[in-house]
């Protein structure tokens, strides 16, 4: 489960990295996925990789913060 956690990460920055700047506005939505399913990944990460004791999800407040932010970093 570490060596997915790890592509997955290098996927994220790798995608984070690649739209040049007249990109990164058409690319908004991708941006605020990243950006939950990156947190869903530290969580799980946080749990030493323990999927199976209970469901893993991103509270609602922290969701509606990191697409804020996203949407703002990609004007």
């Amino acid at each position: 489960m570490a060596y997915e956690a790890r592509r997955a990460r290098d996927s994220y920055r790798e995608a984070y990295v690649l739209p040049t700047a007249e990109e990164r506005p058409s690319l908004r939505a991708a941006e605020i996925m990243r950006a939950i399913y990156e947190n869903v990944l530290d969580r799980i990460e946080k749990r030493n990789y323990n999927v199976f004791d209970g469901r893993i999800r991103v509270p609602t407040p922290v969701k509606l913060w990191l697409a804020t932010k996203a949407w703002w970093e990609n004007r």
